[in-house]
């Protein structure tokens, strides 16, 4: 689509493509840290130090200063069949003449322990002392009335219990997906298209991907120190999230949106394109959308499209009445439509005051105010209704 001149400006005039499907720009004269991992680590939700637990309290006043292995004979043993899983009750030792006061109450209150938090201790506790106390627990299940009901859980029960846990409730120790921000939210909103003009977001953040597309169409805009417009299409996938495609370089002053590349099992939810001037048209930046970009929305399917020009972001987003209004029209008043929009655009330019900035942004709003289209601006991806 041709840009839009100022009288300085020797080029064809707009009219005479009017009914390209090209998006144009307006013309002018010119690594976590060791503490946090160590913190990671430690926060289990049991109120008791694993490794200073003694496992067998009737011999501790003769056993000294010595490990946990070195106390009990079991250490040295083939640790006992079926620990890792539920207990089998032929591969439980003979039992022995008395069972610890302190593994009795263990037992005893298995049924009333946490399955979840007693892993968590377990693991603990066989770090701590090399499956000696699972062992002895090995042995003396047999013993305790409970024994069914213990063979029916997870022995890491009885861990559980000793470790005298301060709350009921299991630590969570999953991690979860961040949760999405309010303006990402209003961005999956504005994606879903075919929306009340007063349903749209106020705000929103673009997807990174298409964030990072857009900065990329920019850096390419000036091959060889000439103007040439970039762009692309944003979709979105089959589990949501958004994907960014870039299309073929454009020209000076137009670029085609590659809709070709949308897939199978993804939406067409945007295209996006540079408006970029070399030194030669001016240096402008921040220029928003040309009558051509606005009114190729009555044929093209996307719900919104993006412009970058320097830092400065521009979007305009279709609306469920826009959408209703078209789909009344059959083509030859699609291509009325196309027109009135441009030729509003233009006379609005041309009779606007100010920067050559401000005077394309008070023709994009006037066609977006009278065709039911919403515009925002912002830079960053972070953008804002007008």
């Amino acid at each position: 689509m041709s840009r839009n001149f100022q009288s300085q400006k020797s080029k064809a005039v707009v009219s005479a493509v009017a009914n390209t499907q090209l998006q144009s720009r307006p013309f002018a004269a010119a690594a976590p840290t060791q503490e946090a991992e160590a913190a990671a680590t430690t926060k289990t939700g049991l109120d008791f130090d694993a490794e200073n637990i003694s496992l067998f309290p009737e011999n501790a006043a003769t056993s000294g200063l010595v490990s946990s292995a070195q106390r009990s004979p079991l250490s040295r043993l083939e640790p006992a069949s079926g620990l890792s899983g539920q207990l089998d009750p032929s591969a439980i030792a003979a039992p022995a003449s008395s069972l610890p006061t302190y593994l009795q109450t263990a037992l005893d209150r298995t049924a009333q322990a946490n399955a979840t938090q007693s892993q968590l201790g377990l693991r603990l506790f066989r770090q701590a002392h090399p499956d000696a106390l699972l062992d002895r627990y090995h042995t003396h299940l047999t013993e305790s009335p409970q024994s069914v009901k213990v063979q029916q859980q997870s022995p890491l029960n009885v861990v559980r219990c000793m470790g005298r846990s301060s709350s009921s409730e299991p630590e969570q120790t999953s991690s979860k997906a961040p949760q999405k921000t309010a303006e990402e939210i209003n961005f999956d909103t504005l994606a879903s298209g075919n929306l009340k003009t007063e349903d749209l977001p106020e705000k929103f953040v673009i997807p990174e991907s298409m964030k990072a597309g857009m900065l990329e169409a920019w850096k390419k805009s000036f091959p060889g120190g000439k103007s040439q417009e970039q762009g692309g299409i944003l979709v979105k996938n089959k589990d949501g999230t958004y994907s960014w495609k870039a299309g073929a370089a454009g020209k000076s002053g137009s670029f085609s949106p590659n809709y070709g590349d949308v897939g199978a099992d993804e939406t067409l939810v945007a295209s996006g394109h540079s408006h970029p001037y070399d030194k030669s048209e001016g240096g402008h930046t921040h220029v928003s959308f040309s009558g051509a970009d606005l009114a190729n929305l009555v044929t093209q399917d996307e719900h919104f499209k993006i412009v970058q020009a320097g830092e400065g972001q521009f979007v305009v987003s279709r609306t469920q009445e826009f959408n209703k209004k078209r789909s009344e029209l059959d083509e030859q008043g699609k291509k009325n439509l196309k027109a009135e929009m441009k030729k509003l655009w233009n006379e609005t330019f041309a009779s606007a005051k100010g920067t050559f900035q401000e005077r394309v942004e008070a023709a994009v709003k006037a066609v977006c105010s009278k065709y039911n289209l919403v515009y925002y601006k912002g830079s960053g991806g972070e953008l804002n209704k007008q």
